[in-house]
């Protein structure tokens, strides 16, 4: 597999692909590319998800978390969040509260914006595959997984709606998933902004709505982007999945949790065989009851035989009774170890999360370790006066544009800074993005990860 192109323009896909050349081209080399349509199997996005009556009429009643910003200059990514229902959501994006001039009519709807839900999660991964307000009714109209990536296993869906009449952006941050999105909704000149960052999973993303603007660095680009948790880096994975713990995988599964996982279920499948064993043990026990020491030679060859059985199979019990408490011990060993590691991340900088609790406190919005603290709205100048560094990557700065009805697919570990762009009929930017588990640097269609853990965790879903 390919490094990650650094200053290659971004390359945009005018007609489909089969399945091997995408991810002969884009996939395997940890590309970026722009799709200028959308795949057949989102068809239904397209017809339905500009209607707000319909999005209404299948999950109004759901409860979302909302990021909050203190101010249209405030940048989300950084923001609080607000619980509310999807239909209240919908409402105050198209709120007319504010001034009466056209620059700040939705000024309050414009401080709302959709973005990752909290999903509940156990020591292994998430315990579900989306969050509302996608839920069982929204999610007939999509695929579980997009065919063009179908081999990936699937780590989270993902809605991102808001307004913005001058722009709304994220901050520049890097992704930990590969990432597909796609556009529904207008275009604006306008555009809010998220902050510069990168995330953990692979990303196809979907616009239905407006528009969204990306500026994208490499991960090569890394120690020159002054992220926050900079100095707790221990990986940068040949396929750019960047990480915090020398415990996660190259596919970003946690070494620990797959022996747990193993366990476990190995385990289980050694339950649901214990009777049927121990009958077979008593069979055993039962033969030597009728033991004969007069027994003639066939009969004593016979029983020797059954003999030999039975202390094969006592010492294969004793072995794993071995086995098992060696287990356990690494297990004390490992929760040593964690309790260790969550003390040391209280004297440190916050270590990575996806889940962020709600309203959590001004001086802790700004230590998420997978951001930047570079602000790509002010001048070069002043960037370069504030972090030397940067100057000297500023021009493998790519910018691509995701207009309605097209997609994005992001290799995990790219920075990005997305500024999106209401369409001015519908009142509302909206996006839909698939975050999926990365393909490891020496991975095939048929063979991805290292091994099948992903899509056995998966299974229960």
């Amino acid at each position: 597999m390919a490094a990650s192109a650094d200053a290659q323009t971004i390359e945009t896909l005018d007609k489909p692909l089969s399945r091997q050349e995408f991810f002969d081209k884009y996939v395997s080399q940890r590309k970026p590319v722009k799709f200028s349509f959308v795949l057949d199997e989102f068809q239904k996005v397209i017809e339905k998800w500009k209607d707000d009556s319909y999005l209404l009429s299948k999950a109004g009643n759901e409860m979302v978390s909302a990021e909050v910003r203190s101010s249209l200059n405030e940048k989300f990514g950084i923001s609080t969040k607000q619980q509310m229902k999807f239909s209240a959501f919908l409402n105050t994006l198209h709120s007319n509260k504010g001034d009466d001039d056209d620059d700040n009519k939705n000024a309050e709807g414009e401080k709302y914006y959709l973005t990752v839900q909290d999903i509940e999660a156990n020591e292994f991964g998430p315990t579900k595959l989306f969050a509302s307000p996608m839920n069982e009714r929204l999610m007939e109209d999509v695929p579980l997984k997009p065919s063009i990536l179908n081999y990936l296993e699937l780590y989270q869906i993902n809605c991102w709606m808001g307004h913005s009449v001058k722009g709304s952006s994220s901050k520049l941050h890097f992704d930990f998933h590969d990432n597909l999105l796609f556009v529904v909704r207008g275009k604006k000149q306008f555009g809010s902004s998220s902050k510069l960052h990168f995330d953990f999973h692979d990303n196809l993303l979907f616009v239905i709505r407006g528009k969204k603007q990306f500026q994208l660095f490499p991960p090569t680009c890394l120690r020159s982007l002054y992220v926050n948790g900079e100095p707790r880096i221990c990986n940068v994975f040949d396929n750019g999945l960047i990480t915090y713990n020398e415990d996660f995988r190259e596919d970003g599964a946690s070494r620990i949790s797959v022996l747990k996982w193993d366990h476990q279920h190995n385990g289980n499948e050694e339950e649901n065989n214990e009777e049927e064993e121990d009958e077979d043990g008593d069979d055993l026990l039962g033969a030597f009851g009728d033991y004969d020491e007069h027994a003639n030679g066939d009969e004593m060859d016979e029983q020797e035989q059954l003999l030999d059985a039975l202390l094969d199979k006592k010492l294969q019990q004793m072995e794993q009774e071995e086995v098992d408490d060696g287990f356990e011990e690494i297990e004390d060993d490992f929760k040593e170890l964690e309790e260790e590691m969550v003390i040391a991340e209280e004297d440190d900088a916050e270590p990575p999360k996806k889940k962020r609790k709600l309203n959590e406190q001004e001086d802790e919005k700004y230590t998420l370790t997978n951001f930047s603290a570079i602000d790509l709205s002010e001048d070069d100048d002043i960037l370069f006066a504030k972090y030397p560094k940067y100057a000297k990557i500023a021009a493998l700065k790519q910018t691509v544009t995701i207009n309605e009805g097209e997609m994005l697919y992001l290799p995990c570990g790219w920075f990005h800074e997305v500024t999106s762009f209401s369409n001015p009929e519908l009142q509302s930017h909206f996006a839909l993005n698939y975050w999926l588990h990365p393909l490891v640097s020496d991975g095939s269609i048929e063979k991805p990860y290292v091994d099948d853990f992903w899509t056995r965790y998966n299974r229960q879903f």
